[in-house]
């Protein structure tokens, strides 16, 4: 296992170590939001480095050569084509995000709300805003409207180039989960903020990013996340250490 450095943002402390398990209602993310602004497609950490740290989240692979959907401990890859497989072990990820899915609240949503209307109603659930939340959704879906980006080698085109000529996918009352996170809006460039869901059918042959949908009456589960723990790469020559990103504002 290549070495990491895990930097562990808690209400109270932020440290430094070499983790090697999951935490309780914690949050690992492997590289930043900011590091695909700046084009850095390839990451050096593998899909098996990242299993001990949850069975469910979201990422993607190296040069944008699949969308990732983690639910139950099954690691998916969905291809350019919208299908769905086991990802490799030795795959690699420039992006992801996972837990150790425990539901704390699970409440109904009712039938015809679209992507924007669901996260409103999820939020009027919430105990805070301000803090990070796996969100699960077991359902048959009206309708979905799913992406994957295409192959997109690093330092070329930019995230927003990629996203302009990703490929669409559309899906009609069709079954399966949807699998992903509520981060904060203090979070911004780290993680995004707002909702980032995936899907994958209930056969695990299909899925991708979520850009729309229309909700059957459907129940939400909520895993509410009291930590968050940062991965990045201790090599120093690694792409990410050698890239500047833009300095943050002054302390006063």
């Amino acid at each position: 296992m290549k070495k990491l450095i895990a930097y562990a943002l808690s209400a109270s402390c932020l440290v430094a170590s070499s983790a090697s398990f999951a935490e309780k209602d914690t949050l690992t993310q492997m590289y930043t939001h900011n590091s695909l602004v700046k084009r850095l497609y390839d990451g050096e950490f593998s899909i098996k480095e990242l299993k001990p740290f949850g069975d469910f989240g979201l990422g993607t692979l190296n040069s944008f050569d699949a969308e990732v959907v983690i639910v139950d401990g099954h690691y998916y890859r969905v291809n350019v084509d919208g299908k769905a497989e086991e990802a490799d072990d030795d795959a690699l990820l420039p992006y992801a995000a996972v837990t150790d899915f425990e539901a704390d609240q699970s409440f109904e949503v009712p039938a015809g709300l679209n992507f924007a209307q669901l996260g409103k109603k999820i939020d009027t659930h919430l105990p805070t805003l301000n803090g990070f939340y796996a969100i699960r959704i077991d359902a048959t879906f009206k309708y979905l409207k799913a992406r994957v980006l295409r192959h997109t080698e690093p330092l070329t085109k930019s995230l927003e180039q990629a996203r302009n000529e990703q490929a669409i996918f559309e899906f009609q009352n069709v079954e399966g989960t949807l699998v992903g996170f509520r981060c904060p809006s203090f979070v911004k460039g780290i993680n995004t903020p707002g909702y980032h869901l995936h899907f994958i059918t209930k056969d695990g042959k299909a899925g991708g990013h979520i850009v729309d949908l229309s909700t059957d009456a459907s129940t939400v589960q909520v895993d509410r996340l009291h930590k968050f723990t940062l991965m990045l790469p201790e090599n120093p020559k690694a792409p990410f250490n050698m890239t500047e990103f833009e300095p943050a504002p002054a302390a006063h």
